[in-house]
């Protein structure tokens, strides 16, 4: 399944679940704009990541990509929640927010 940029404001639907998220690319929701961290799990795709997001509870969204010190394809999923302000990133960067 092809990542950002390619999926860039297109909808995932989770699979075997009524989830489904607003995938964005190049966006990032942070703490220095009020967003919450709820942990961060190593995952090998987007879809996992979004995956991961749907089944924790209090997740409203999630962000994926390529990170200083990330082992080979797997990189660092982080579950979020409280999303107020978004900043722009680079284009590889992959945001989902829980529609």
């Amino acid at each position: 399944m092809p990542g950002c940029p390619a999926v860039n404001n297109t909808i995932y639907n989770v699979p075997r679940s009524d989830k489904r998220f607003l995938r964005l690319c190049g966006l990032d929701y942070s703490g220095m704009r009020g967003a919450v961290d709820i942990s961060h799990v190593p995952t090998s795709s987007f879809a996992e990541c979004m995956d991961n997001c749907a089944g924790t509870v209090g997740c409203s969204g999630c962000s994926w990509g390529p990170l200083k010190g990330d082992e080979k394809d797997e990189h660092r999923c982080w579950l979020k929640s409280t999303l107020q302000g978004s900043h722009e990133v680079e284009t590889t960067w992959c945001f989902g927010i829980l529609q």
